[in-house]
């Protein structure tokens, strides 16, 4: 029992709560020119720095108008943040920042957040949006957060949209943070891969969940040792494992990624 518990905390490893700041921009400086800002809609107007000083809520951040003295705008402009280096290893990113619609009246502005690999309006139009809403009510500093997909690697940049809206007034953001937090070796395998069958009298199958490339499935015993190493030679996303040939017993399972290692319990009937 003792050798099955100390192997248990070696494969699963230490909660780590330990958070990790990637990116952080709180606008103190009243600078926005390391972002990238695309006026898609070509009317000049794009996103500037904004300083709350004597209005409440007192701030500094950027805004993106719908509406000007001269009239309505119908805005889809960008700002698109500097190049984020993700960490190797298993890690759960988050994404946090606040947003508001500075009048109450005029507060229905749209926008979208994204993440992509790109630092480009169209190469960003190619993900998924991470984040949508409509700042109806949302009149004082207002806090979000997501968490980001897993599949992320390399260098990342995340972009806020201001768009399909008119003849509103202005939104602000502030406080764009990505944090970094590891995870545990389970929590790991859990967002990453699946097994099944799972208890398994003969052959198992590994799954990538996010279509990276399995490299290697190691299986040990309760003491550590390697009873079957297989070796994945055409960079598919799922293998088959045959342990057949074993006694019945708890095993681990070691699968080895693109995305790095994740470690989970199979049980041999």
């Amino acid at each position: 029992m003792k050798k099955l518990l100390l192997l248990l905390l070696i494969l699963v490893g230490v909660n780590a709560n330990s958070q990790t700041i990637l990116y952080s921009d709180d606008f103190e400086d009243g600078d926005i020119s390391d972002w990238t800002l695309i006026d898609v809609d070509g009317d000049g107007i794009n996103w500037v720095p904004v300083s709350m000083s004597t209005i409440a809520p007192i701030y500094k951040g950027m805004r993106s108008a719908s509406w000007i003295s001269s009239g309505p705008l119908t805005p889809d402009n960008w700002a698109i943040t500097p190049g984020i280096d993700l960490p190797s290893g298993s890690t759960q990113l988050s994404l946090s920042w606040k947003v508001v619609a500075r009048d109450p009246l005029w507060d229905l502005e749209n926008y979208s957040v994204y993440v992509s690999n790109s630092p480009t309006s169209n190469g960003m139009l190619l993900t998924t949006e991470l984040f949508t809403e409509i700042l109806g009510g949302v009149n004082v500093m207002t806090l979000r957060t997501v968490t980001l997909p897993t599949s992320l690697t390399g260098t990342i940049y995340v972009a806020f949209r201001h768009h399909d809206v008119s003849d509103q007034f202005t939104m602000d953001i502030d406080d764009v943070t990505v944090t970094s937090t590891p995870l545990k070796n389970d929590q790991f395998f859990a967002n990453n891969f699946s097994i099944q069958p799972n208890p398994v009298s003969d052959v198992f199958n590994v799954t990538a969940k996010n279509n990276v490339a399995i490299e290697n499935i190691k299986v040990m015993d309760i003491n550590g040792r390697v009873v079957s190493e297989n070796n994945n030679t055409n960079g598919s996303d799922a293998m088959q494992v045959n342990i057949g040939e074993l006694n019945a017993g708890v095993y681990f399972v070691k699968v080895q990624s693109e995305l790095g290692v994740g470690t989970s319990k199979i049980i041999k009937k």
